[in-house]
């Protein structure tokens, strides 16, 4: 996230609905999306809105076609008033109507025809699959932690794997959002603006025992536990200094102290990881991955200055670093390089290219909602999998999948998955993933499983819809297994 808050960007949201935002508050507002899931979920269904009422209303022109039923009894039943000494004048005059509505009607059936027709040629452009019906499996172990939009405000709740015992942690008038399970699966670091702007905070899995662990004018967000759970990294952006930097704190709230170098501009610098052995923290700015030592300050580039470098992960012995690097600035395509570094910055090496011509479909040639897309990446936890989360605007998303190496890249499924821009999370084992989709509702989104290995095997298996009670979902946390 940026220099603007939560709550200004749901405001942003909505005035970008209404086209009344300026350049400026534009990217102000995009810069916010690629970081909160909560606001790109909320952006999300503002995006779609106008183009369900859209929906709904040339659903119901075909349904009813022509003039109804109550309009041609009408017609009839004053025709039949006329006085007898004007039946022959008045016939003809009825007759000269009558030959205009049937011109008319026939008028009206041809443009419905038409549109009908193109319609269906629309439609028959694109292979039509049956939607396969629900997978019935056997929910994974844990909790998930999720975001919540009740009435405009953003509550962390959790739930388990299959949707049942939703319960509120929060209960707050104030937005929270961006939950991060600790390691050991015991307790959840979020942000909130209860005290007036957004600063970190931790509290049980079960809601308890809830502390500040900032306290500064400063935003305060990304939470990133260490590995031993007894440190926090995040972000630290002060707006009105126009600086941001990395910051660390115990998880009880003592010894905060400045990780990096401030940061001016507009300039997000965004926390990512730790070590496994905790003794360096890596970060993303202006281009690069930078390794710190969290003890001495020294700070080591990662990767090449040449390279844009977005999602990375580190092996589980931290001895390499995998990570993409942007190969097009054309928006409606997707171009990634998988790339590997040595945990000193040395030694790059290029694995695969994974491209994509053009993201999102379009079936209106002439919109141009067919060349915008959002996405979101995450490697598996056992660091074999890469699933590629695409968002397009005008027709719901996709999933691709490809090899931690970059090779088999994919579609997931052979039906349009629907993801709604909510973000997702894989399971601790690597074996399913959770996402919010619109698969069996158009107007909402439903959280779902996929099992995905045997979505591999057979990419026509539909996800299992969870049961839940819980509203505009967004910001799956999959609870670690101890």
């Amino acid at each position: 996230m940026n220099g603007i808050s939560h709550r200004q960007a749901i405001k942003l949201i909505d005035q970008r609905l209404d086209g009344l935002l300026k350049e400026s508050q534009l990217l102000l507002l995009e810069e916010h999306l690629r970081s909160c899931d909560s606001c790109r979920a909320y952006a999300a269904q503002m995006d779609l809105l106008p183009a369900r009422l859209q929906n709904e209303f040339h659903a119901r022109w075909d349904e009813r076609p022509g003039a109804s039923q109550k309009i041609i009894e009408h017609v009839t039943t004053k025709a039949r008033k006329f006085p007898m000494g004007k039946r022959i004048s008045s016939g003809l005059k009825l007759v000269a109507g009558a030959a205009a509505l049937v011109v008319a009607a026939l008028f009206i059936n041809l443009v419905l025809s038409q549109i009908q027709n193109v319609s269906t040629a629309a439609s028959e452009g694109v292979e039509q699959k049956p939607t396969p019906e629900p997978t019935q499996i056997s929910s994974p172990d844990g909790l998930v932690a999720f975001v919540s939009i009740q009435n405009g405000n953003s509550e962390i709740h959790t739930m388990h794997t299959d949707g049942s015992g939703v319960t509120n942690l929060t209960n707050s008038p104030a937005e929270d959002h961006d939950p991060v399970w600790s390691p050991d699966g015991r307790r959840i670091a979020f942000v909130s603006e209860r005290d007036g702007n957004e600063n970190i905070y931790v509290m049980n899995g079960d809601g308890n025992d809830l502390i500040r662990l900032t306290e500064d004018p400063a935003s305060d967000m990304i939470p990133v536990w260490s590995p031993d759970g007894t440190k926090i990294a995040y972000t630290s952006q002060d707006p009105n200094e126009n600086i941001s930097s990395i910051y660390i704190v115990d998880s009880t709230g003592q010894n905060r102290r400045r990780l990096s170098d401030d940061v001016p501009g507009p300039v997000l610098v965004w926390p990512e990881a730790w070590s496994p052995d905790g003794q360096y923290f890596f970060f993303h700015i202006n281009r690069q991955i930078l390794k710190v030592n969290v003890s001495s300050g020294e700070t080591t580039p990662m990767t090449p200055q040449e390279d844009i470098p977005s999602q990375f992960v580190l092996t589980k012995d931290g001895s390499k670093l995998s990570y993409l690097d942007l190969c097009t600035q054309n928006p409606s395509g997707f171009c990634n390089r998988v790339k590997t570094v040595q945990e000193d910055g040395t030694g790059a090496e290029e694995m695969a290219t994974l491209q994509l011509q053009q993201v999102c479909k379009s079936e209106d040639p002439s919109s141009t909602n067919g060349t915008n897309h959002y996405e979101l990446i995450k490697w598996s936890p056992d660091r074999t999998k890469i699933l590629f989360a695409f968002y397009c605007e005008e027709n719901g998303g996709l999933f691709y999948i490809a090899n931690a190496d970059g090779s088999e890249f994919k579609p997931l499924t052979d039906y349009p998955i629907l993801y709604e821009s909510s973000g997702f999370d894989w399971s601790p084992d690597s074996q399913f993933v959770i996402f919010s989709s619109a698969l069996d509702n158009a107007q909402s989104d439903t959280p779902y499983l996929l099992d995905i290995p045997a979505t591999l095997q057979n990419p026509s298996l539909r996800p299992t819809p969870l049961n839940t009670s819980a509203a505009q979902i967004s910001f799956f946390a999959w609870q670690p297994l101890p």
